[in-house]
């Protein structure tokens, strides 16, 4: 289901594109190694609100993972 979606989605933005005077939309899709921050470590104290008991993921570690990620991109 959700390729169908996308290629009738890149078909329309690639169909729509043929106008007089326009190139064709591109779209592209590849997976790329980023550096990413992981959430640090939560915080001890549960908040008391509506949604008890949630620990909350105030901030971020300091040190960098390599992570691979999903990359759409679309050119026109």
């Amino acid at each position: 289901m959700r390729k169908k979606l996308f290629f009738l989605v890149a078909s329309c933005l690639i169909g729509g594109a043929l106008v007089k005077g326009q190139s064709p939309s591109v779209v592209r899709q590849y997976k790329k190694v980023f550096p990413t921050y992981p959430f640090s470590d939560p915080d001890p104290i549960p908040s008391a609100t509506a949604i008890y008991p949630y620990f909350r993921y105030d901030g971020f570690t300091n040190t960098s993972v390599n992570k691979e990620w999903k990359v759409v991109e679309l050119e026109n």
